[in-house]
């Protein structure tokens, strides 16, 4: 709760900006695929976001099984209860991390922090290290390796390999 205030300064600035421009402002984040009830749902932020949704875009219409996607475009206050009531009913995420900073990776960190006490198994993933893109295959293959993972490992991956 110690943001809060902030959370409601900035939603009243969001909204203006809305009001005024025809274009949302800065939102903690956005959310894909969460309405069909997704078991999985990856977490990531920036460019390569784009991709991750072409690519889940195409499992979902696969058949192959719901995942979800959530791009943050706020760190800092991090948007942890947000985030939690938005995660909460999912059984599996795959946070991809695009630095190095901890063991689990800063974002997966953040993230287990922000679901602690649920049900709910997070799989890190490192992929984009050094600005590298992050391919499709790559993408395919966060979706394929979490269910096999357990809660608390993380991989690099690249390429749609595993480093």
């Amino acid at each position: 709760l110690f943001f809060s205030p902030y959370f409601v300064v900035r939603d009243t600035s969001v909204n203006g900006v809305e009001k005024t421009f025809g274009r949302p402002g800065i939102v903690p984040f956005e959310s894909f695929f969460m309405d069909q009830n997704p078991k999985q749902v990856l977490v990531t932020l920036g460019p390569d976001a784009g991709t991750a949704y072409d690519v889940i875009e195409r499992w979902n219409k696969s058949g192959k099984g719901k995942v979800g996607l959530i791009v943050l475009r706020l760190i800092t206050p991090f948007p942890s209860h947000r985030l939690r009531e938005v995660l909460k009913g999912v059984e599996e995420v795959a946070v991809v991390n695009q630095a190095f900073h901890t063991e689990r990776g800063h974002l997966t960190t953040l993230i287990a922090e922000a679901l602690s006490g649920l049900p709910i198994k997070i799989g890190g993933f490192f992929a984009g290290l050094g600005g590298a893109d992050i391919s499709a295959s790559t993408w395919e293959l966060v979706v394929e390796k979490l269910p096999k993972m357990r809660g608390d490992e993380s991989l690099f991956v690249h390429q749609g390999r595993v480093l």
